[in-house]
C-alpha cells in the first residue's frame, strides 16, 4: 500500500491471500482504498509519502 503525504491511500496490491479465489484479497484492497491513515514524517516533521505492507486478517 502507498500513502500519500495527505494519508489517503494512493494504491493498494494484493500479495496474496489464503483461501486462494475467495475474494477476500479484493475485499481487502477496497477496504484500504476507502481508509486515511496518519501520513509518515521525514525527519524535519513534514508529510510525505510511504510505502508499507498491512497483513489483515478476516474473522466471523
Amino acid at each position: 500500500m502507498v500513502v500519500k503525504p495527505s494519508g489517503q491511500v494512493m494504491s493498494a496490491t494484493v500479495l496474496g491471500e489464503t483461501p486462494a479465489g475467495q475474494g477476500f484479497g479484493a475485499a481487502a484492497r477496497t477496504c484500504l482504498l476507502k481508509k486515511t491513515f496518519v501520513p509518515a514524517l521525514d525527519k524535519s516533521g513534514t508529510a510525505v509519502a510511504t510505502s508499507t505492507k498491512v497483513h489483515l486478517r478476516f474473522s466471523r
